[in-house]
C-alpha cells in the first residue's frame, strides 16, 4: 500500500525558502563568518544546546550552552576577537542539513513565527581530529517585512549529548 503526501504549492514555497535559510546559516558558520551569522538572529533570541534528552525548559535544566542575544553576541565577539581559546587551533567544519519539516507557522504579537525542524550532522576537524557531532535542531523563524527570516530560537539536540563530548568550541 503507497500514500502520497500531499503538499500544496504554498507550503512547498515555505519549506524550500525555510531549507535555503538553514542552508545559508550552516554555509556561513563553515566560513567561520560570525558576525554574519548573529546577524541572522533576532533581538529576541536564544540558542540552546541542553544537556538532557527532551528537556523542555530552559531555565530548570544544565544546558550545555543557552545563550541570550546579549550572550551570544559575546560569543561572538571573542571568536572575532581570538579570545575563544578553545578554537586555538581553529576548527574546520562541515554542516550537513537534511530532513527539513516545517511543524507551524502561527501569528504571535503581530509578527508570523515559522516553528521547523530538522537533522543535521557536523564534522568538526581541530588539531588532526574529525568529530562528528548529529542530532536534531528545533528553530523557530520570525518572517520580516521582506519574506526574510531571523532566528528567534535555535535548540540543537545532540544524539550523544549524555556521552563524552569533549570541547564544543564553536556554535552547531
Amino acid at each position: 500500500m503507497t500514500s502520497e503526501l500531499s503538499v500544496t504549492g504554498a507550503d512547498a514555497d515555505l519549506r524550500d525558502k525555510v531549507t535555503d535559510f538553514l542552508y545559508a546559516e550552516a554555509e556561513l558558520l563553515d566560513e567561520r563568518e560570525f558576525v554574519r551569522w548573529f546577524e541572522l538572529f533576532d533581538d529576541d533570541c536564544t540558542y540552546w544546546v541542553p544537556a538532557g534528552a527532551d528537556e523542555p525548559d530552559p531555565s530548570r535544566t544544565v544546558s550545555l550552552v543557552y545563550d541570550t542575544h546579549a550572550t551570544l553576541s559575546e560569543r561572538v565577539w571573542r571568536f572575532e576577537g581570538g579570545l575563544a581559546y578553545a578554537q586555538q587551533p581553529a576548527s574546520v567544519t562541515s554542516h550537513l542539513i537534511s530532513n527539513v519539516v516545517v511543524d507551524a507557522v502561527t501569528a504571535e504579537a503581530g509578527s508570523t513565527l515559522v516553528s521547523v525542524h530538522s537533522r543535521f550532522l557536523v564534522s568538526e576537524f581541530r588539531g588532526d581530529v574529525v568529530t562528528p557531532y548529529a542530532g536534531r535542531y528545533d528553530h523557530v523563524l520570525v518572517v520580516g517585512a521582506d519574506g526574510g527570516f531571523r532566528i528567534r530560537s535555535k535548540r540543537v539536540a545532540l544524539i550523544g549529548r549524555n556521552g563524552h563530548l569533549g570541547n564544543l568550541g564553536l556554535p552547531l
